[in-house]
């Protein structure tokens, strides 16, 4: 066929933002990282899915599946900073390592104790805590490892990316485990966990940082304390006006919203009168949410602007969280988390963003290591309150109440945040994918 000209059709090309997220996977090392790391992502839905519904079938609590994860998350107070401190001591590639052999180790305990059918209550909450204490660990270096990755420039594209692998994992992981549960039993859903944890950790074990960072990270160990570096990190995290004004904001959300993911099961079961292929359904509804919220992102590849998109989504977010238990039909509950993963994902990977552009090279560790505990302890206690006042009041107005407090103090502090942050990455340019500056 021929275009108005005459001339033959030519395949239409890509569009600029398009090319962005493609490139990044041809990037050295960072290709097979951000590639394969949906393995694990993967395995961490499928074993928390399978955890949350375990503690269900075991107790019928909605105090025992907040309790659950509480003990998941709340390691985070204590060891997400100490984390943080050594991320910036140490090559964060070797703390991701020996995490997940760790978490391998407590996959396999947890896999033999099912099959062994010797899996209480009890155990199940102690190998929760372990699980968390190694996750809450190794979290720091998770997300400060991109910055050592891929050049600056690719910074507004690969941090949604590596959400968009989080959460496209938060669609596969709960199918996969709701199906294997109903259809296998649980022991096939934490064996095929394990499988993907053993995966990615083989591809680690490829991947190598150059020798510069890690230079820089012994000489900063050799003049420097642990205990230094974190009282530093604390000072830094409370004193400076842009990065408290974020991490405050990102506090809110961690225990007013965050908790719906470990409660689904409640939510599936009380509201919806569903098993556990319901529990998958609705937790795949919001992962493919959050999959299209995170392309979007990646694609407007800039950071200019990105507090004000944030505390857009946020309201938007809590008036979804303040309707969702109180929906009975199935079919609008599953567009209504859509929407939710949307918001949840913007939210998530816009914060990282405008952290990785605002905080000092030589803090970044800690500052992702206050991310993580405000996220993992945050959600933990909100879960814990939430689930213990649904004993009480009934799960809707429990989560329905937790979205209205959420959304009274995000009013209350959404202007200082905007002050504080709005100015973040103003400097920078969109993505532009020639460009030869990198951070390795």
């Amino acid at each position: 066929m021929s275009g108005r000209d005459g001339s033959a059709d030519e395949p239409a090309e890509l569009s600029p933002s398009v090319r962005n997220i493609l490139t990044l996977f041809t990037l050295p090392q960072a290709g097979l990282f951000f590639g394969t790391r949906i393995f694990a992502s993967i395995a961490v839905w499928i074993e928390r899915l399978t955890t949350a519904w375990l503690a269900w079938e075991l107790t019928q609590s909605t105090g025992w599946l907040g309790t659950i994860a509480f003990l998941r998350l709340a390691p985070a107070l204590l060891v997400g900073p100490l984390g943080g401190a050594m991320a910036d001591r140490t090559s964060p590639l070797l703390i991701m390592r020996a995490c997940k052999a760790a978490i391998i180790g407590c996959s396999a305990l947890l896999l033999g104790l099912v099959l062994a059918d010797r899996l209480t209550i009890h155990a199940l909450a102690i190998l929760a805590l372990l699980i968390g204490l190694v996750q809450a660990f190794g979290n720091p270096a998770n997300k400060s490892i991109v910055w050592h990755l891929v050049p600056k420039a690719y910074l507004p594209v690969a941090i949604p990316v590596g959400s968009i692998t989080f959460n496209l994992a938060g669609f596969i992981g709960p199918a996969i485990a709701g199906l294997l549960i109903a259809t296998q039993g649980i022991a096939a859903a934490y064996g095929a966990a394990l499988m993907l944890q053993l995966a990615f950790f083989a591809v680690l074990l490829t991947i190598g940082l150059s020798s510069a960072e890690t230079d820089r990270a012994r000489r900063r160990a050799a003049e420097t304390t642990i205990a230094g570096d974190f009282i530093d990190g604390f000072r830094y995290a409370l004193t400076d006006r842009t990065i408290a004004a974020i991490l405050s904001i990102h506090l809110v959300f961690s225990l007013s919203a965050r908790p719906l993911i470990d409660l689904m099961p409640a939510l599936a079961a009380i509201v919806h009168d569903g098993g556990a292929d319901m529990v998958g359904l609705m937790t795949a509804a919001m992962g493919g949410g959050a999959v299209i919220g995170g392309i979007w992102l990646a694609a407007r590849s800039r950071v200019a602007g990105l507090a004000r998109l944030l505390i857009g989504f946020m309201a938007v977010l809590m008036g979804f969280l303040i309707a969702l238990p109180w929906v009975t039909s199935l079919a609008v509950g599953l567009v209504l988390l859509a929407a939710i993963g949307v918001c949840m994902i913007v939210r998530a990977a816009g914060t990282q963003m405008l952290l990785q552009f605002a905080v000092e090279d030589a803090m970044r560790g800690r500052v992702m290591g206050f991310y993580s505990l405000i996220l993992r302890a945050g959600s933990a206690t909100g879960a814990l309150v939430i689930g213990v006042a649904a004993e009480r009041l009934g799960l809707q107005w429990a989560i329905a109440g937790a979205a209205i407090l959420g959304a009274f103090v995000l009013a209350l502090t959404a202007h200082r945040f905007l002050g504080a942050a709005q100015n973040v990455g103003n400097n920078d340019k969109k993505l532009n994918v020639s460009s030869n500056e990198n951070n390795f």
